[in-house]
C-alpha cells in the first residue's frame, strides 16, 4: 500500500511506499525534499507519480535543515547570480581602465567609426599600435577583462535560465538574467572602451 499526499511546495498530488512514510522524499513535480506523512492523506482512486525517497547523506540532519540542503535550495540560479555579479564588476573595472586613456582612444574611435571597410579598421588599429610601439598593457588588460566578462556574462544566462526551472529562489535567476543581459548589451555597444 502507498501513502499518498499533497506536496508541501507545489500542492501536487504524489505517492511514496509505506517504507517512506514519515521520511524524507522527493517531490517528482518540482523537486523539493519534503517529508511525506504517515499515512494517506489523498483517496485512493487516481493515478499520481511516485515520489523518489532522499537518502540522508549528513548524519543527525533534521528534516527542514535537509529539505533546504537538498530540494529548497536553487544552485543555477545562485551561479548565475555570482557569475553575473563577476561580469559587471569585471566590465566596470575595465571602464577604469580605459578611463584615463580615452583622449588616447579618441582618433582610433574616430577612425574605426568613419571606416568604409573592414581593411581602413585594420588600418586605423595598425596605425594606434605603431604610434604607441604595440599594444599598450592597459589595453590588452582591458581586453582580457573584456573576454572574462563576455565568457561570465554568457554563463550566467544559461544559468539563470536553468535557475529560472526552479521551484526556489526564481527572483535571484531573474534578477541573474536580467543583470547578464544588460551586461551583454552593453559589452555590444562598446561600454568599456568608449567606442
Amino acid at each position: 500500500m502507498a501513502v499518498r499526499f499533497l506536496c508541501s511546495a507545489c500542492n501536487q498530488p504524489i505517492e511514496v511506499d509505506d517504507d517512506w512514510a514519515s521520511r524524507l522524499v522527493g517531490c517528482p513535480y518540482c523537486h523539493a525534499t519534503i517529508t511525506a506523512p504517515a499515512s494517506s492523506t489523498l483517496p485512493d482512486d487516481a493515478p499520481i507519480p511516485t515520489a523518489s525517497p532522499v537518502v540522508q547523506d549528513r548524519v543527525g540532519s533534521s528534516a527542514a535543515g535537509e529539505a533546504g540542503w537538498r530540494g529548497g535550495s536553487n544552485r543555477p540560479a545562485v551561479v548565475a547570480f555570482a557569475l553575473a555579479a563577476v561580469a559587471i564588476l569585471g566590465l566596470l573595472t575595465a571602464g577604469m581602465i580605459v578611463a584615463p586613456h580615452a583622449e588616447e582612444l579618441l582618433p582610433l574611435s574616430e577612425a574605426i567609426a568613419g571606416a568604409k571597410s573592414f581593411e581602413e579598421v585594420l588600418e586605423a588599429q595598425r596605425s594606434f599600435y605603431e604610434a604607441h610601439g604595440g599594444m599598450p598593457r592597459w589595453m590588452l588588460a582591458a581586453g582580457l577583462l573584456y573576454v572574462v566578462c563576455a565568457l561570465s556574462a554568457i554563463a550566467a544566462l544559461v544559468c539563470g535560465l536553468v535557475g529560472l526551472r526552479r521551484s526556489t529562489r526564481r527572483g535571484l535567476a531573474a534578477g541573474a538574467v536580467v543583470a547578464s543581459g544588460v551586461t551583454l548589451l552593453l559589452m555590444c555597444g562598446g561600454f568599456q572602451l568608449g567606442c
